[in-house]
């Protein structure tokens, strides 16, 4: 039984050519975390999670990808409007992904939150702190618990 609540479940519209990739999620085959996490592209570009990196740029399902991440985005950006959206660890190391992703979380919003923070170029961005970004954020939310307990 699973109690951790998480975005990447959610399940977005399919890529128009994805239709068919049924995703890797064992909960819910192709939420979002089921259509991007490394067992998934590994099934998507036919290789070993460790030789992702090898995988050109301009490979078609890159694009597939960032549309899935930029729904996630767009989701999030719907719900809560945080003043930014910072993604980081694993295939966001990849950073020709970003632009890709703000191609189409432009593209999926419509016009729709169309000033402020959505459409700057750096309202999707990656972390400043890498893949220590978990890590840095887990710390940086029990200081500020700590701090605002009655002392």
């Amino acid at each position: 039984v699973s109690t951790q609540s998480t975005g990447g479940h959610v399940r977005p519209a399919l890529h128009a050519k994805d239709a068919s990739f049924e995703g890797c999620c064992p909960f819910h085959g192709a939420c979002v975390e089921g259509l991007v996490a490394s067992g998934a592209l590994e099934k998507r570009f036919g290789v070993p999670a460790a030789s992702l990196a090898q995988v050109d740029d301009d490979h078609e399902q890159w694009d597939i990808v960032a549309f899935y991440l930029a729904s996630l985005c767009a989701t999030i950006a719907l719900t809560t409007a945080p003043h930014a959206i910072v993604i980081s660890g694993g295939i966001m190391n990849r950073r020709s992904l970003f632009p890709l992703i703000r191609k189409h979380f432009r593209e999926q919003l419509n016009g729709y939150l169309n000033s402020g923070p959505f459409l700057d170029e750096t309202y999707i961005r990656p972390s400043k702190f890498g893949d220590s970004a978990g890590v840095v954020g887990a710390a940086q939310l029990a200081f500020d618990a700590t701090e605002s307990r009655p002392k």
